[in-house]
């Protein structure tokens, strides 16, 4: 289990329910063009592009309620509440369809603004039909730190496990050795 250090843990998003956050205004439609670079495993060394569409933001209240199933229910039954909510924007590598994202927020960030955003990961039949242990780690997180004219860099957390531990602390659990690095994201006008 890997604990989330305090600037990670409101990137998650889903803890911002008990966080003060700046209000989220609503964006025009972003689309970002994101450079994605494998950092271990069998990715390691390995580029793909993709895009990243924001067409709204995540409420306060709907935080607050699904950290609520979170802490009550646990992942499974935050998956079946996400697939409830109106999506926010969609994640899509080159040459896939990519993910409907269903959290996205931001918040002042290192670069001026970092934007979060938070989706039920799509699962492929034979990942399924095998029941590994990487069907238990059900989200896809990015995490992108822009400037002001939208470019930046961040993360993204391929196969991610949510919960909040005894002591209150959400915890992050990746499938894999590190988080991809994402190299480059532009705000595509």
């Amino acid at each position: 289990m890997k604990f989330l250090k305090p600037h990670i843990l409101i990137a998650v998003a889903l803890a911002c329910a008990s966080l003060p956050m700046a209000a989220q205004d609503q964006p025009k439609r972003e689309n970002y063009a994101i450079t994605v670079f494998g950092t271990s495993g069998p990715t390691a060394g390995k580029t793909v592009t993709g895009s990243v569409i924001v067409e709204d933001y995540s409420s306060d209240g709907e935080l607050n309620e699904l950290a609520g199933i979170l802490k009550s229910k646990g992942q499974d039954s935050l998956v079946s509440a996400m697939e409830k909510i109106k999506g926010k924007g969609r994640m899509a590598m080159t040459g896939t369809v990519g993910n409907e994202v269903q959290i996205i927020r931001q918040k002042p960030g290192p670069k001026g603004r970092r934007v979060t955003l938070v989706s039920n990961r799509q699962m492929s039949l034979p990942e399924l039909w095998n029941s590994g242990r990487s069907t238990s780690y059900k989200f896809s997180i990015i995490v992108l730190d822009l400037d002001q004219e939208g470019k930046g860099d961040g993360l993204l957390y391929y196969a991610v496990k949510l919960k909040f531990n005894k002591s209150g602390q959400l915890e992050l659990e990746h499938y894999g050795q590190a988080p991809a690095r994402i190299a480059q994201a532009t705000l595509m006008k």
